[in-house]
C-alpha cells in the first residue's frame, strides 16, 4: 500500500503520509510522526485529528499529569480502517445524491407551475448548461457583480495552499459585505492547514459553516439567479447549470437555508 492508494479513496497527501508513517513506526508522539512523515510540524496535529475522525488513527493518552509521557497516536489496522471508511463514504455520497435529487425535484416543481405571462421567457432561455472550470468561474464573477441583497455559497472547499481563486473570491465577497450584502458560505472539504484561510474569510465578514457536500456546489444571488455545479472534486469534469429563473432560484435558496441550519460551526 502506498500514498497514492490512500489519496485515491479520499485522504489528503498529508493524511496518507502520516498514516503510513504510523504503520511503520507504531504509536508515537506528534513530533516523531512529523519527522517520519515529513508533514510540516504545524500541520501534523490537525492532520492526525482528521485521521482520527476518519477512523484511521486512534489517540492514545499518556500518563495523566506527566510531561515525560506525551500524547501519542496509533494507526488502526488498514484492512479495517479502509473498509469502514469506504463504506461510510459511500453512504455519505448516497445521502448527498438524495439531497441533490431533492433540489432537482424542487426545480421540476417550480417549472410545473407554468408561465401565465406570454412575455415571459421559455425554460430554454431560463436555464443554460456549460462545462468546465473556466465557465463556472465566469458565471460566478457575473453573479458577484449583480448581487444586491444576499449571496449564498455551498460546497466549495478550502485547500491548504492559497491560490489566485482564493484572492479573487475573498476580494469579491468582502466587497459585497461592504455593500451591505449578507454573505453565507457553507464550506465543503476542508484540508488540514487551511485554518488561516478560514480566519481570513471570517475577518472579511463572511458567515461560515461546515457542510458535508462534496459532489456538487451551489452559488445563489439574491434568490433570483444561481449556478449549480455537479462533479466530483477529484475529477476535472464538471457540469454547470446556470439558472436565471426566480422560482427555481428561490427553491434553491430554501434548500440552502435547510443546509445552513444543519451546518456545523467552525
Amino acid at each position: 500500500m502506498d500514498s497514492r492508494t490512500l489519496v485515491s479513496i479520499g485522504l489528503t497527501e498529508y493524511e496518507a503520509a502520516a498514516y503510513l508513517a504510523l504503520i511503520e513506526i507504531g504509536p508515537s508522539p506528534v513530533k516523531a510522526i512529523s519527522e517520519k512523515s515529513k508533514v510540516p510540524p504545524t500541520a501534523t496535529y490537525p492532520t492526525l485529528r482528521s485521521l482520527v475522525k476518519k477512523g484511521f488513527v486512534q489517540e492514545l493518552l499518556g500518563e495523566p499529569g506527566s510531561r515525560r509521557d506525551p500524547k501519542k497516536f496509533g494507526a488502526l489496522d488498514p484492512k479495517i480502517a479502509i473498509r469502514a471508511y469506504t463504506e461510510k463514504k459511500i453512504s455519505g455520497e448516497k445521502e448527498e445524491s438524495e439531497r441533490a435529487l431533492s433540489a432537482l425535484l424542487l426545480f421540476k416543481e417550480a417549472l410545473a407551475k407554468g408561465k401565465t405571462n406570454p412575455n415571459e421567457k421559455s425554460p430554454f432561455e431560463l436555464i443554460s448548461i456549460s462545462s468546465g472550470y473556466e465557465s463556472s468561474r465566469e458565471i460566478t464573477r457575473r453573479l458577484f457583480g449583480r448581487t444586491k441583497r444576499t449571496f449564498f455559497i455551498a460546497g466549495w472547499g478550502f485547500g491548504s495552499s492559497k491560490n489566485k481563486r482564493d484572492f479573487e473570491t475573498i476580494y469579491a465577497l468582502s466587497k459585497l459585505v461592504k455593500q451591505g450584502v449578507s454573505v453565507k458560505f457553507l464550506v465543503g472539504n476542508i484540508e488540514p492547514g487551511s485554518e488561516r484561510k478560514v480566519k481570513e474569510y471570517a475577518k472579511a465578514g463572511i458567515l461560515l459553516r461546515k457542510t458535508d457536500l462534496s459532489n456538487f456546489s451551489l452559488v445563489i444571488s439574491d434568490a433570483s439567479e444561481c449556478k449549480l455545479t455537479v462533479g466530483r472534486r477529484a475529477h476535472s469534469e464538471r457540469l454547470n447549470i446556470h439558472i436565471k429563473d426566480r422560482d427555481l432560484s428561490e427553491a434553491l435558496a430554501e434548500y440552502f437555508n435547510i443546509l445552513w441550519k444543519r451546518g456545523r460551526e467552525f
